[in-house]
């Protein structure tokens, strides 16, 4: 037979300003949306997460224009996500208890 299992995440959301720091034990899902009050942000953790640890970010640009988002000290990633007028990109990670590594990433998704 076909066995399936899954994990439900709660959604971590958090305002969007200059620095934009999420805390992984909260939920695996962080989302944010940009606003017109900030220009581009750095995305933070509280911590670096545990081995295995997933984790997975939802950047909602907003209509007032792109917004470029860098990421800090514990991720490593394959680069800015240079966002697009009222799109999202979706990023995956996972920890090896040092920093959180990027998987994958999808940009331009429709709102």
């Amino acid at each position: 037979g076909l066995l399936a299992q899954y994990v439900v995440r709660g959604i971590n959301t958090t305002g969007y300003s200059s620095v934009v720091v999420f805390d992984p034990d909260l939920g695996g899902h962080c989302q944010i949306r940009t606003n017109g009050d900030y220009g581009a942000a750095t995305i933070n953790t509280v911590h670096p997460g545990q081995k295995g640890q997933e984790l997975y970010i939802r950047l909602d640009n907003d209509s007032d224009g792109n917004k470029t988002i860098t990421f800090g000290t514990p991720f490593k990633v394959t680069g800015t996500v240079a966002g697009s007028t009222s799109a999202s990109a979706m990023l995956h990670f996972v920890s090896d208890g040092t920093n959180f590594w990027e998987v994958s990433r999808t940009t331009g998704l429709n709102q």
